[in-house]
């Protein structure tokens, strides 16, 4: 689990390309767009779809 730089609570954003993980208060609160932020939600998503992927194709053979 990654934690908030600023407060250690759960992170769910990230700054892309860079290891600064945030909250939601506190990315909320330092930034005006939060959509700009890296949902670490939607990175393990994608993660999971090369592995599965992977299972797939070696199981193929």
């Amino acid at each position: 689990m990654k934690k908030c730089i600023i407060c250690e609570d759960q992170a769910a954003f990230k700054i892309r390309s860079s290891s600064e993980f945030y909250c939601p208060p506190c990315a909320t609160e330092n930034f005006s767009d939060v959509s700009l932020l890296e949902s670490i939600e939607y990175q393990a998503q994608q993660l999971k779809e090369i592995i599965d992927k992977m299972n797939e194709h070696d199981s193929g053979n």
